[in-house]
């Protein structure tokens, strides 16, 4: 396997009451430049992320204790753990179990027995999408903050301004409050600029 060079090892969960299935998995991800953290049920499994901070999770659908489906509800329900892939490895095809899956936050399905062929290309495209979506999301953070300043400077300009109202005659009063329309209507301009940027990045 080549192709897959993370800047550093990625440390991920494999839960599978089946240690022959974990052994293959760890086999793959060794080549993978992942540090390897094995459970041999969901229970665990959910004890190891308390003390890890995971990149990834390979879990199987149906453990002792908790089962793939409850262990991907513990792990998206937890700040550390919730913006992590989840792959789903299971033989079952059946509608339910992958609606079960889908509305508990699985990332993606592996059917077993796995095509290990493709399991780099698997592995490989959901930690870039992850990536991906971290940088969207501290990118939008970003924006946010950039709106704020721009808010929080237009304002100090709206209250320079207003004072003038009082020191003013008829004539130039209008003019003031022409000024102080002008720098409302920009902080609205501006704070909709940022978002059709963001937009467009993202």
């Amino acid at each position: 396997m080549h192709g897959f060079n993370p800047d550093r090892p990625l440390d991920v969960l494999v839960a599978d009451d089946d240690p022959v299935f974990r052994s293959l998995v760890k086999a793959r991800l060794c080549q993978l430049n992942c540090t390897f953290h094995e459970a041999a049920d969901g229970g665990a499994a959910w004890q190891i992320t308390r003390g890890q901070s995971l990149d990834f999770a390979i879990v199987d659908f149906e453990m002792p204790g908790l089962d793939g489906i409850a262990l991907t509800q513990c792990l998206r329900g937890h700040s550390q753990t919730r913006h992590i892939p989840i792959v789903l490895c299971t033989s079952r095809s059946d509608s339910v179990a992958i609606q079960a899956a889908l509305e508990a936050g699985v990332s993606a399905f592996l059917n077993k027995p796995l095509n290990w062929a493709l399991f780099e290309s698997h592995i490989r495209h959901l930690y870039q999408l992850s990536q991906s979506a971290t940088l969207n999301e501290a990118e939008l953070e970003q924006w946010k903050k950039k709106c704020a300043e721009k808010d929080a400077l237009l304002e100090r300009l709206v209250r320079a301004v207003e004072p003038l109202l009082q020191l003013t005659d008829g004539a130039q009063v209008e003019d003031v409050r022409s000024i102080t329309r002008e720098l409302h209507r920009l902080a609205v301009v501006g704070r909709r600029g940022l978002t059709s940027d963001f937009k467009k990045t993202g």
